[in-house]
C-alpha cells in the first residue's frame, strides 16, 4: 500500500508517529508531505530525520505543492468565514475561541474590512443564515482544486491519502482530501489533539474516514463538522501511545538535573504550564503555589509548555523551586520520554490550569490537581475538551492555593483518592479500545480495510 501523508507542520510529527511506524512495520510505503509555509520555507527535521533513517526505503519526506497564500485569498476568506459561522451556530464551543477565531488575520487583500465586519453583530447573523442555507458548502464545492495538488497526487500514485489536521486556519491540506475524491482514492483524517475538533476551524471537505480519540470526539465530528457516523472511527489517542509500551527508567536514574537544588528527601509537586492560548503568563500562579508549598516544607518544579516558557524566568532563584526544562521545544525521543516519566513519578502530584500534559500525568497514574481560577475561566469552564476532564472524578479541583494545605500532605502519605477514577478516564477518553489495542495499529488496520474494500467518497 502506497500512502500519501499530508500534514501542516513538522511539529505534529510525534502526534502521529505511531501510525507511520505501524505502516512501515507492515511493509507499506509512505510519502510524508509537509507544508513549507509553516516550516519557515524549509522542511526542518523534528524527529523525522531519525525516523527516515530507521525506515529507509519505506518512508520519505517531501514538501507539499502549495501556492502562495496571497494567491488564494478568496478561498482562505470563505473558509475562514465558514469556520467563524461554525462557532456562531454552536455557541457551546466557547465564546473565548469564537473571539480568537474572529481575531485571526485573514492574510489577503480583504483582511482589514473582513476583520472589522466579522466583529459586528450583523455579520454574525449573516454567517449563521449563510451556514444554514448551505452557502459555505456550495462555495467549497465551487472552489477548484489547484492543478498542482492534483498533479502531485497523480505522480505519487498512492493507494490512500491521509491528512492531518486539515482544519487549522489557512489549511491547504484540505485540498488533498478534495483531490483524492476527484481521483477516486480513499482519504482519511487523523485527529491530532483533544481539542482539534472543538477549538479549531471547520473541516471543509469530508474524508472517507475520520479517526478520532473517543466518543466525545465522535460527537464533535458529527455536530461541528457534519461528518456522518459511518465516516467516523474511534481509535484512541496516538500521541499518548508512547506510554503504552515505554520502558520503565532505572531506579537509580536521577529524576531531576543535579543543578536543580531540590532536596530529594522533600515532597515535590510539579506545576504544568499551559500554552499561550490558555494562559499567556501564569508565572504568578506558580509563585502563589510555591509560597503555599514553602509553608508545608515542600518543593515545586515548574514544567513550562514548550512554546510558552519565557515568563517563568521571573521565578529563577526562588528557594525550593526549579524551572525545567526551559528554552523552547522538547524533542520526542526515547530519552526525553524516559526523563518525563521519571520526573512525573518522582512527584507526589501535578497541578495545572488546562494543558494536555495533565493527560500525560493521568496516563502515568500520577495524582492531578486542576486549579480553577476566575482569570482563566473562559479557557477552563467554557471549553468542551476541558469540561470532559473537569467533570470527571479523575482530577482534584481547587480554586485557592490554601486548599493544598489539606490535599498535599495526604498525597505525600500515599493517600490517593482518585486512582481508580484515573484508570477509568484513560479507558474512556484516551484508549477506549483498551490498553492492548495500540491506536496506531488499529488505524492502520482500518486503512488497509478501506483500500481492500475500495471505499470511496460519494
Amino acid at each position: 500500500m502506497k500512502v500519501f501523508f499530508a500534514t501542516r507542520s513538522k511539529h505534529y510529527f510525534s502526534h502521529y508517529q505511531t501510525v507511520l511506524a505501524a505502516l512501515c512495520a507492515r511493509g507499506h510505503e509512505i510519502g510524508h508531505y509537509t507544508d513549507m509555509f509553516w516550516n519557515g520555507g524549509k522542511i526542518e527535521k523534528f524527529g523525522i530525520e531519525e525516523f527516515e533513517r530507521e525506515h529507509k526505503g519505506r518512508f520519505s519526506s517531501f514538501p507539499l505543492a502549495i501556492d502562495g497564500y496571497d494567491a488564494r485569498w478568496l478561498t482562505h476568506t470563505h473558509r475562514h468565514l465558514a469556520s467563524l459561522a461554525g462557532y456562531f451556530v454552536h455557541p457551546e464551543r466557547s465564546e473565548f475561541f469564537t473571539v480568537r477565531w474572529a481575531q485571526f488575520s485573514v492574510k489577503n487583500r480583504l483582511s482589514r474590512p473582513i476583520q472589522w465586519l466579522q466583529n459586528t453583530k450583523i455579520v454574525k447573523w449573516i454567517c449563521i443564515a449563510l451556514h444554514h442555507m448551505g452557502f459555505f458548502a456550495l462555495m467549497e464545492r465551487l472552489t477548484p482544486i489547484p492543478p498542482h495538488v492534483l498533479r502531485q497526487i497523480e505522480e505519487a500514485q498512492p493507494d490512500i491519502v491521509i491528512v492531518t489536521p486539515g482544519n487549522m486556519r489557512f489549511s491547504n491540506e484540505v485540498d488533498y482530501i478534495k483531490a483524492a475524491r476527484k481521483l477516486g482514492i480513499p482519504s482519511a483524517v487523523l485527529t491530532l489533539t483533544w481539542d482539534s475538533l472543538s477549538t479549531k476551524g471547520t473541516l471543509c471537505a469530508r474524508p472517507d474516514m475520520l479517526f478520532c480519540w473517543n466518543e466525545m470526539h465522535h460527537d464533535e465530528a458529527r455536530r461541528f463538522h457534519g461528518i456522518p457516523d459511518e465516516n467516523i472511527s474511534v481509535a484512541g489517542a496516538t500521541i499518548f501511545e508512547k506510554w503504552m509500551n515505554g520502558a520503565t527508567p532505572p531506579d537509580n536514574a536521577p529524576a531531576f538535573p543535579s543543578d536543580s537544588g531540590l532536596d530529594p528527601q522533600k515532597p515535590t509537586l510539579m506545576y504544568l504550564g499551559s500554552s499561550r492560548n490558555i494562559a499567556r503568563d501564569d508565572a504568578w500562579l506558580a509563585r502563589e503555589i510555591h509560597e503555599k508549598l514553602r509553608e508545608l516544607d515542600m518543593q515545586l518544579i515548574v514544567r513550562p509548555h514548550p512554546k510558552n516558557d519565557s515568563h517563568f524566568g521571573a521565578l529563577d532563584g526562588l528557594e525550593g523551586l526549579y524551572v525545567w526544562p526551559s528554552g523552547g521545544e522538547v524533542l520526542e525521543t526515547p530519552e526525553w520520554r524516559a526523563t518525563m516519566r521519571r520526573s512525573f513519578k518522582a512527584c507526589i502530584g501535578v497541578v495545572g490550569i488546562n494543558t494536555s500534559a495533565l493527560l500525560d500525568a493521568i496516563i502515568l497514574d500520577v495524582p492531578c490537581i486542576v486549579y480553577m481560577t476566575e482569570e482563566y475561566r473562559r479557557t477552563q469552564e467554557e471549553v468542551l475538551h476541558f469540561q470532559a476532564l473537569r467533570e470527571d472524578m479523575a482530577t482534584i479541583k481547587i480554586s485557592d492555593a490554601a486548599e493544598l494545605t489539606e490535599i498535599l500532605p495526604e498525597l505525600a502519605d500515599g493517600i490517593d483518592k482518585t486512582a481508580d477514577a484515573r484508570k477509568e478516564f484513560v479507558g474512556k477518553f484516551i484508549f477506549p479500545g483498551g490498553a492492548s489495542v495500540p491506536p496506531g495499529e488499529f488505524i492502520v488496520g482500518r486503512l488497509e480495510d478501506m483500500c481492500a474494500e475500495g471505499i470511496r467518497s460519494r
